[in-house]
């Protein structure tokens, strides 16, 4: 009788479980949402505060933050955080030897990757469900300099490079110890756009060694050369707590330096699984020395954050993942007016993806000039992962089209990355890796026009392997502030190097007649000669793919610039070869039988 019940419990076991949990999951996808303005004095601080920000009143604003810092310095959502001493043990400058920066010279342009790092790199860190694989970044400011940021594999020093001349050569501006018996869980950084300068303001979780999940928050910023490096403590976890995968966006391109906020967001887990408690955001209206804090979203397992802000709406979003139902991992934006931050009730949500799949490693980006914000993560279908997108033209939430494919090839496709350059309009462009037996192809491709979807297709990892446990980061960037380019750095097998491709990644091609051509035609280049870009125009009568490659003199490929399908029309694509040296080049295209090959000549 004892084993009939025990059987019956374990067959009638999913249907409780589920009927258990059946309002739990439906509370956590659609949770009710009634707005109540916070009319507490604290809270009329705040909405007093962004509207003065708003307004271009710096003395009206300076005086509300002196206000905040003195009259609710001990509140619960403010945070004074002095400068961390120089005598400290954690998040320390160090100097690097000579040896190391000597490795991060060597040109590799000839095989198609740049390096910028020739050691072992940081892999991925645990995680709760995932493993946390977004450990190197890539950044622009607005005149087209590179930034690239990394760890080494020790995890134990956070190294930052610049690049003045697209990638071709890489510089060692920093060196961030975490400390003895310390390691960094993850970091993330961005840089300010201001019409006053740049700085590089960056978040990072320092955990013991010996318990990884019980990270600390520490903010710091930095010139662009990598001196003046300013840390502060941001939260310190309490007993069995901590603090892990943060993230970092500012809105400085759209406000003056003194103006600008640095936005933060992070899990509170349990320090022994990793499980997320809620995700504490804060926002620092002076440089990390007051840091104003709420809460993104509690009682549940978010993890895999991503945030970014809305300059229109005057808005933050915070990109998360859950896994309420083990078996079908969902993504959720949670989004606030900064006139309603501090309060921890104002936040609403929308689900970006509502499929019945398992949904993760989301990115999400918004263009601050069309305010069209874009999401892309990747979707188990059919035990096949794909990349797939969702997207609002104009940043409006009740506008979002969900569930586009970008890729769904035979294999795996997983790690995006999109970001979207302030100065190009409507721009986003994306990277994700193809995964392979014993390693990962890292994938580019952009668009102009979000509505229209993604092209240009082209294979970023070609002669150095990727690893298959880190994602790749992209950027585009406008060089001297006119040049627009791409760029993309991943982790090599191992994972071992850093590499830069941005040879053959920035191009665009634009559709420049509205009548059907009569037949196949590659025309001549111009200018020709020409230094560093020229422009290329093909016709064809009929939709179908094109691929444009160029070649050398000894018949080596250098650069793929189409490849894609075309609806039939007359199109000009721009090949930027700053990263070439000088001397004559053939252009080959290929639309299905019909070929043609012509020379062009580049003088630097």
């Amino acid at each position: 009788m004892k084993k009939i019940l025990i059987l019956l419990v374990l067959v009638l076991l999913p249907f409780i479980l589920n009927s258990q949990t059946l309002e739990e999951i439906e509370r956590e996808a659609n949770p009710e949402y009634t707005y109540v303005q916070d009319n507490s004095e604290f809270a009329q601080l705040l909405r007093n505060m962004t509207a003065a920000r708003k307004s271009g009143n710096t003395e009206l604003f300076n005086s509300f933050l002196n206000e905040l810092n003195t009259k609710y310095s001990n509140h619960p959502n403010v945070k004074i955080t002095p400068p961390m001493p120089e005598n400290r043990d954690v998040f320390i400058p160090v100097q690097v030897s000579e040896k190391l920066k000597e490795i991060n010279s060597l040109p590799d342009w000839a095989n198609g990757e740049n390096r910028i790092f020739g050691r072992t790199v940081g892999t991925s860190s645990v995680g709760n469900p995932n493993s946390y694989n977004r450990m190197i970044r890539l950044e622009t400011d607005t005149i087209g300099n590179l930034f690239a940021g990394f760890l080494n594999g020790n995890k134990d020093t956070l190294f930052f490079y610049k690049s003045t001349n697209r990638g071709v050569s890489w510089t060692l501006i920093n060196a961030l110890y975490s400390g003895s018996a310390y390691y960094y869980y993850s970091f993330d950084f961005a840089l300010t756009d201001t019409t006053g300068g740049f700085k590089i303001g960056m978040v990072v979780s320092i955990a013991p060694s010996a318990t990884p999940y019980a990270g600390t928050i520490y903010y710091a910023d930095m010139l662009p050369d990598g001196t003046g490096f300013a840390p502060s403590t941001v939260d310190v976890p309490v007993s069995g707590r901590g603090h892990i995968g943060p993230v970092i966006c500012t809105d400085g391109y759209s406000w003056s330096p003194g103006s600008t906020y640095w936005y933060i967001a992070y899990s509170n887990c349990d320090a022994s699984t990793g499980a997320t408690s809620f995700v504490p955001v804060a926002y620092t209206p002076n440089w990390g020395s007051t840091w104003v804090r709420d809460t993104a979203r509690s009682s549940y397992n978010d993890y895999e954050l991503d945030i970014d802000y809305n300059f229109d709406a005057d808005t933050l979003y915070v990109l998360l993942t859950n896994n309420l139902t083990t078996t079908n991992e969902n993504l959720r934006i949670r989004r606030i007016a900064l006139g309603d931050w501090g309060t921890n009730v104002a936040w609403s949500q929308f689900n970006p993806a509502s499929t019945s799949v398992p949904e993760f490693n989301g990115s999400m980006a918004v263009n601050r000039k069309t305010n069209a914000m874009v999401v892309t993560y990747t979707a188990t279908e059919s035990s096949n992962n794909n990349i797939l997108y969702s997207y609002t033209p104009a940043g409006i939430m009740n506008q979002w089209v969900v569930g586009n494919t970008l890729s769904n090839q035979a294999n795996s496709e997983t790690r995006s990355h999109i970001q979207s350059n302030p100065q190009q309009s409507g721009s986003f462009r994306v990277a994700y890796v193809s995964t392979g037996t014993s390693f990962d192809t890292v994938i580019y491709m952009n668009t102009f026009d979000v509505a229209s979807g993604f092209s240009a297709r082209t294979v970023v990892s070609r002669v150095n392997q990727s690893t298959g446990v880190l994602a790749p980061a992209v950027t585009g960037y406008m060089f001297n502030g006119t040049s627009a380019g791409a760029g993309v750095i991943y982790a090599g097998n191992g994972p071992t190097n850093i590499w830069y491709n941005g040879s053959d990644i920035t191009t665009e091609t634009k559709n420049i007649t509205t009548t059907v051509p009569d037949k196949f035609e590659l025309s001549q280049n111009y200018p020709n000669p020409f230094n560093p870009s020229t422009k290329i125009s093909f016709a064809i009568p009929q939709n179908n793919r094109v691929v444009i490659k160029i070649y050398n003199t000894l018949g080596k490929e250098v650069s793929e610039i189409v490849n894609d399908n075309f609806n039939a029309g007359t199109y000009e694509v721009t090949f930027d070869a700053s990263n070439l040296t000088s001397g004559v080049y053939f252009y080959k295209i290929t639309s299905g039988n019909f070929t043609d090959t012509k020379k062009m000549l580049f003088i630097k």
